[in-house]
């Protein structure tokens, strides 16, 4: 119904538009009003993105920071009043003293600031009371010259231009300060008094202008308001971006552009090969549906398949946008892993977050998504482009999650998925064992069939040539007789034109000699890789068990070596992570401050010296996966994170993330050992594969039913292995490999690797034994405090015990040589014998009402240390 005009009379359709406009201005000023009395009161605001894609502010404030937010809050609502007392008087002219009387009696303590009077006005300005321009004038200089007979005038006027267009950088600096959110402002000063001249402050000044967020009526529409901030992010962006999609024109792979170039609501299958730029075309087709098909941020999904890949997705999505200047709407790009979108959602719908494990969320999520439409709705939203990386990962509850997000968005949803079926290495998590080509296949027939656009990545931009030229012949070789798999490829992959020269490329035949002797072959092979000087060398292996041993024999003849295939462990439950993630949660409570490198040295020094644990003390060096480490890791990834994007950040790691985003820091190891299956999506100046001595096409003491089947995914692993190599590859063929190389495949018994090697697992040991009173631990308390102060990552482990716990005692040797146990080995792997290589992997805590699961952080009570281990038992 509408309701009547003061003259009783309905209101006309006009009169309606009218007031509806007006009730419109009066609500929009509100909001601004109250954004710009939060921000005044320290609180900060950022926009989230709700499940339902609309992206709301949030606020937050610290409990300490209530009284002064409350006591800002008056005073300026209260000089507010006062100023506008004056301006409503509508005089031609204002007297500064009064403006400057009528600040100074609203504050509590009778002062006058100009950060006061500029929050005054601000404030009324937001509400639309006044009209105000911060614009200063522009900076002039005048020049008296008394004598036209000066032979030095190109210096002054040289002299005078540098001086014009330093205080031209400082004047827009100050206006482009005054437009950043308050995240961004540290950052801002810091990089501002480190510019000496005007060119290095306008470049850098460029780098700032994204960082200003467009207001809400704005998005979406390129900012085009005509004010001078505006005006220049959308020059910067139009030149910046024209450089972007150049580089992608003027590739070597003509399909990389067509990739991000791709109509957002158009499906799109990239079958991507090895070192084919995968990930700067992913994030390059962000930019392109930002920039020019003007798809907001929030309606992007990019879904993962490991925390590392997001990592690296987000890092580079965010020093793309700041150079393109859209820095404010990278972390509105919705990038996570499938599990915790998964998790998200279902928490987010009243799920029982707790119910839902890792082995558990997926198919839980795929059948609901599967069965409840309107669940489906409200996951999908109003998301415009869905984006999947690694598709030959894909399972059938991640392609039932994939296509009904689809249905969810009512099929307006654009998708495109890019894989490598070369690389389907993980056939292991598929129940019914098949390989990746099935879900290529039906993405084929239920996203567009004929009419799909399909792209080949064909050339490679990491590996020599002949890396590549190897590489490809043993694949199309192989698959060419393989009658359980195929590969979709019809074309060899090629090197790029500025391709690295190779060192060596050799394939080692082997057969009739032992593991052993082949890694006796690498330590010539290293000091190779040493000579020419900051070289990386991979040792890659087919089972942990091969790991464990080649690092045992390596570790005397190359120092640093690292292992890369230890138990795969949560960061949050290691010892030191889980008293830093304490801490962080008592400081979180006074404030949530922005991370810099002040903060860092302020509050790990202050963790470091009021923790009394080894990773502390002074004569433990950081070691990569350390608390200074993750901070770093955390600033690449998010722009201004605080210390409540820190906690979130470590709470969501696993050990093999950061082994991974390690690669990619200066500083990391030259030399790593490793499983073929975690260095998947890595790369190495040199790769040696070393001859694998474990069973192949056996169940039991019995032939396995799919040899052939079986020797495809080990064609795939080696080709894996082959082409993380950029300048150097040693591929050793020995007894195993003959086997399943075969046309006809057969089966290899496999040959014992000195007993049983243990990698470092909470399943190895009995997880309760250090915190339960028995005959052989009679005070826990004094146990847990020992394990806690004196036991160290690294520290060997001897073997006792008596009885029928003789051999699987673990022993530990404090400091002043005495000889403690602190843990006992797992039943089911039976005893070590006397010359078992063991030692400390890990110190984690863990709940003992839940055996095998380790505890969080956050757990206030009920929790209790373990000692982890690996090496040779037997």
């Amino acid at each position: 119904m509408q309701a009547p005009m003061p003259d009783g009379k309905q209101p006309t359709g006009a009169e309606m538009r009218k007031l509806e406009a007006r009730n419109r201005d009066i609500e929009a000023a509100y909001i601004s009003g109250l954004r710009t009395v939060l921000r005044a009161c320290d609180v900060k605001l950022q926009q989230i993105v709700m499940p339902d894609e609309t992206v709301p502010w949030e606020a937050t404030l610290a409990v300490s920071d209530n009284v002064n937010a409350m006591a800002r809050r008056k005073a300026l609502i209260a000089g507010a009043q006062s100023l506008f007392a004056v301006v409503r008087t509508l005089q031609d002219k204002i007297a500064v003293a009064e403006v400057i009387d009528r600040v100074r009696a609203a504050n509590a303590h009778k002062r006058f600031s100009h950060i006061a009077l500029k929050q005054t006005a601000g404030l009324l300005s937001a509400l639309k009371l006044v009209s105000m321009s911060a614009e200063l004038r522009e900076f002039s200089h005048v020049v008296l010259l008394r004598d036209e007979g000066e032979t030095d005038e190109e210096a002054v006027w040289r002299e005078l231009t540098e001086i014009n267009d330093l205080a031209e950088a400082r004047n827009l600096a100050m206006e482009v300060f005054a437009n950043l959110r308050p995240d961004a402002q540290d950052s801002f000063i810091r990089g501002y008094f480190e510019k000496p001249d005007a060119g290095q402050l306008k470049d850098f000044l460029e780098t700032q202008l994204g960082e200003i967020e467009p207001e809400e009526s704005e998005q979406g529409t390129g900012g085009q308001t005509g004010s001078r901030i505006a005006q220049m992010q959308e020059q910067l962006r139009a030149t910046k971006a024209v450089e972007l999609f150049d580089r992608f024109r003027q590739s070597e792979e003509p399909a990389q552009w067509q990739a991000v170039s791709h109509p957002f609501d158009q499906h799109l299958l990239v079958n991507a090969g090895p070192g084919a730029g995968k990930t700067f075309v992913l994030v390059g087709r962000i930019a392109h549906l930002i920039r020019e098909q003007r798809i907001q941020p929030s309606q992007i999904v990019v879904l993962a398949f490991n925390r590392a890949v997001v990592f690296e997705i987000r890092r580079r999505i965010r020093e793309l946008f700041k150079s393109l200047g859209y820095a404010a709407h990278a972390s509105r790009v919705r990038v996570s892993t499938i599990h915790s979108f998964a998790l998200r959602h279902l928490g987010r719908d009243g799920g029982d977050q707790s119910e839902t494990d890792m082995k558990t969320v997926l198919p839980t999520f795929a059948r609901r998504m599967e069965a409840d439409e309107a669940f489906r709705r409200t996951v999908a939203g109003d998301v415009r482009c869905i984006l999947v990386d690694e598709f030959q990962d894909v399972t059938e509850d991640i392609y039932t999650v994939l296509r009904n997000l689809h249905r969810g968005s009512e099929g307006r949803a654009g998708v495109m998925v890019i894989g490598d079926d070369d690389q389907d290495i993980l056939r292991w998590n598929r129940p019914d064992g098949a390989f990746s080509e099935k879900y290529f296949d039906r993405f084929v027939t239920d996203f567009g069939g004929e009419t799909l656009t399909q792209l080949l990545l064909a050339v490679n931009f990491r590996s020599a040539g002949q890396i590549v030229d190897r590489s490809q012949k043993m694949i199309a070789a192989f698959f060419a007789e393989n009658e359980r798999s195929r590969r979709r490829k019809t074309t060899l992959l090629t090197a790029s034109q500025a391709a690295p020269e190779a060192v060596s490329v050799e394939r080692v035949d082997w057969n009739g000699q032992s593991f052993e002797e082949a890694v006796a072959q690498v330590p010539a092979i290293w000091q190779q890789s040493e000579a020419r000087g900051g070289e990386t060398l991979a040792i890659l292996c087919r089972s942990n068990a091969e790991v464990a041993q080649a690092h045992r024999l390596l570790e005397p003849h190359i120092p640093g070596i690292r292992v890369q295939g230890t138990a795969n462990l949560r960061t949050a439950t290691l010892r030191h992570h889980a008293l830093w993630l304490e801490f962080l949660n008592r400081e979180l409570e006074q404030r949530d401050a922005t991370l810099t490198d002040d903060l860092k040295r302020q509050l790990v020094g202050t963790f470091r010296q009021t923790t009394k644990i080894p990773e502390c003390s002074e004569d433990t060096p950081n070691r990569i996966d350390g608390i200074e480490a993750l901070w770093d890791l955390c600033c690449q990834e998010r722009e201004f994170p605080h210390i409540s994007t820190l906690i979130r950040f470590i709470e969501g790691m696993h050990g093999d993330d950061i082994i991974r985003l390690s690669g990619n820091t200066a500083g990391s190891p030259s030399v790593t050992v490793s499983t073929i299956h975690k260095v998947k999506g890595l790369e190495f100046d040199n790769v040696v594969v070393l001859p694998s001595v474990t069973p192949f096409g056996m169940a039991g003491n019995r032939e396995a039913p799919d040899l052939v089947g079986a020797s495809a995914e080990e064609a795939r692993l080696v080709y894996v292995a082959m082409t993380r190599a950029k300048r150097g590859l040693w591929y050793f063929m020995g007894d195993r490999e003959a086997c399943w190389a075969r046309r006809r495949p057969v089966p290899f018994a496999g040959l014992p690797m000195q007993g049983l090697v243990l990698e470092g697992s909470p399943e190895e040991v009995g997880l309760g034994w250090a915190m339960s009173a028995s005959a052989f631990n009679s005070d826990p308390a004094q146990c847990q405090a020992y394990i806690e102060r004196e036991v160290r990552v690294g520290d060997r482990i001897e073997l006792g015990g008596s009885g029928m716990g003789a051999g699987k005692g673990l022993m530990h040797r404090s400091p002043s040589g005495e000889l403690r146990q602190i843990g006992f080995v797992a039943r089911k792997f039976g005893t070590g014998s006397r010359d078992a290589d063991l030692k400390v992997s890990g110190v984690i805590r863990f709940h003992p009402q839940e055996p095998g699961e380790a505890a969080t952080a956050s757990d206030s009570v009920n929790w209790g240390y373990a000692v982890l281990i690996a090496g040779r038992l037997r």
